[in-house]
C-alpha cells in the first residue's frame, strides 16, 4: 500500500488485497457456520446467506461490491436483512484488515 492507516481512506481499505483476504475469510466462517447448524439442527429457515448465494452474489467482489453500494447509500432491491448481512460481514473484515495492517505498520 504505502501510506499509514491515518492516512487511508475508506476506499483505500475496501480496495486493499488484505480487505479481500479478509471478506473472503470471513465468507468461508459464515458458510461453514450455516454447515455446522444444519448438520446440528437440520433444516433451516432460509437466512440471507441463502438469498444471496441464489441470486449469484455470495463472490468476494459481489460482496464488496455491495457493500460500497450500502455505505454509499445507493444500494436497491436487497432486502434489509441482506443489507445488514453484508454490513456486518464486511465490517467484521474491515475490522480485521485495520488490525492487519496496524501489525504490519509496526513491524
Amino acid at each position: 500500500m504505502g501510506k499509514t492507516i491515518e492516512k487511508m481512506t475508506v476506499k483505500d481499505v475496501i480496495t486493499s488485497d488484505v480487505f479481500r483476504e479478509e471478506v473472503q475469510r470471513q465468507m468461508r466462517i459464515e458458510e461453514q457456520s450455516q454447515t455446522d447448524a444444519i448438520v446440528r439442527i437440520g433444516r433451516l429457515n432460509r437466512t440471507p446467506l441463502d438469498r444471496l448465494r441464489e441470486r449469484g452474489d455470495f463472490r468476494v467482489e459481489r460482496i464488496i461490491e455491495l457493500y460500497t453500494a450500502i455505505i454509499s447509500k445507493t444500494l436497491l432491491g436487497y432486502s434489509a436483512a441482506e443489507r445488514t448481512y453484508i454490513n456486518n460481514l464486511c465490517l467484521l473484515a474491515m475490522r480485521r484488515t485495520l488490525q492487519r495492517l496496524e501489525e504490519k505498520e509496526k513491524k
